[in-house]
């Protein structure tokens, strides 16, 4: 909905040169937006009509007074951190104007690969947390201390895990992917590229962190940090960007979300419960098996690429599945894995849905690496009392119902 409508908004601005084709699709964007939302509203409305309930139930206020003051009170804070990283990007949107010569091309070619662009691809983790969240919500409120850290350590896990194969794709296909499709006007963008790559894995602490303190129960911690952090970043902003140009942008950007991670999960030790970060699982085994998937990456770049749109895009959607059973191959030959994370992974391919083809090559890839590694199981994450809470945490339940 969202493209038909870019692309009729757009054709009509043409059609009208006060507002142009970009505004135009501007305008789409807004439209398709709205109509997305009415739309699945609507498709819901029937579904439930035809599973027979009265969905007219969905228009009654379910609540009462003290209810939309405890909303509140935990949203004003989620609010508040959203606009200081509003307020983050802006700033640095105003500084590169302002600072940098010639900084529409520099924007150009950010824009390819910040946030709106390639760093896109790491937004799966922050959908992997949004997930977890409701689970750490159920363990921490029912006192589940070992579940709740055990889900700490498989975010931890997973958040590593997807991120360094995301950046070994990125690294060793995104340059020629971007000159290929974009031609040599945006080799700055390969450039920001090297170093934002490598940001782009580690930031997946963050969010994490306020997924966590969401969780708990304490959005307003997450508050303090963004505060924290996008106050940080503006200072250091001002600050490098006089003299390192858009590279002062960029560790701005670098040493405030690292200074984030660092005091975030401090706080959270301290205030939430304490936790453990299993290494081996989340960091190592992930950057030995990135690192091989970079180097295989970059000499396949070598032997089919040539600088076309075809060839570039080809080169990248190799890059981005059939490279995928290589790296968690190479995770669990780099003893990435346990047997009870292994077979925890295996329910969950046999629970999936749509994704069941990609969940099954990754967990036989895995499995495969395991049989094969001399380090499987030797760097494991408990989780016999976090199963065990697990399961007097369903029966509650059942119980209740």
């Amino acid at each position: 909905l969202q493209s038909l409508a870019v692309l009729w908004l757009s054709r009509w601005g043409a059609r009208h040169p006060t507002f142009g084709p970009m505004m135009g699709g501007v305008f789409g964007l807004a439209v398709g937006a709205y109509l997305t939302e009415v739309s699945a509203f609507l498709i819901g409305y029937w579904l439930l009509k035809r599973l027979g309930y009265n969905a007219g139930v969905l228009f009654m206020a379910h609540f009462d007074r003290q209810t939309v003051v405890s909303a509140l009170k935990f949203g004003f804070p989620v609010m508040l951190a959203g606009v200081a990283g509003g307020v983050g990007f802006t700033a640095q949107a105003t500084l590169t104007a302002r600072l940098i010569l010639n900084w529409t091309e520099v924007q150009g070619n950010w824009d390819v690969v910040g946030p709106t662009g390639l760093m896109l691809a790491f937004g799966v983790i922050s959908g992997l947390f949004y997930g977890l969240m409701p689970a750490i919500s159920e363990a921490f409120s029912h006192g589940r201390w070992a579940l709740t850290r055990y889900y700490i350590a498989q975010g931890f896990k997973y958040g590593g895990f997807i991120g360094a194969f995301i950046a070994s794709v990125l690294l060793g296909v995104g340059d020629r992917f971007i000159l290929g499709a974009l031609g040599p006007d945006y080799a700055r963008a390969v450039q920001f590229l090297s170093v934002v790559a490598p940001l782009g894995a580690l930031q997946f602490p963050a969010w994490f962190s306020d997924r966590l303190q969401e969780g708990a129960g304490k959005p307003h911690l997450m508050m303090w940090m963004l505060i924290m952090e996008q106050a940080l970043r503006i200072a250091l902003m001002l600050a490098l960007a006089p003299r390192l140009g858009v590279w002062g942008l960029i560790a701005a950007f670098g040493a405030a979300l690292s200074v984030k991670c660092v005091v975030a999960w401090w706080v959270n030790g301290r205030l939430i419960l304490p936790f453990r970060v299993h290494w081996w699982q989340t960091a190592v085994s992930p950057a030995l098996a990135a690192a091989v998937n970079y180097a295989l990456l970059r000499g396949l770049g070598s032997a089919i690429w040539s600088p076309n749109q075809a060839m570039s895009v080809v080169l990248f959607l190799a890059a981005m599945l059939p490279s995928l059973p290589l790296f968690c191959f190479c995770n669990a030959l780099f003893g990435g894995w346990d047997d009870e994370g292994l077979e925890e992974l295996r329910r969950a391919t046999d629970m999936s849905g749509l994704g069941k083809p990609i969940a099954w090559l990754i967990y036989k890839a895995s499995a495969w690496g395991a049989r094969w590694s001399p380090l499987h199981g030797r760097f494991p994450i408990p989780q016999a009392e976090a199963q065990a809470e697990a399961r007097a945490l369903t029966a509650a339940k059942v119980a209740l119902a």
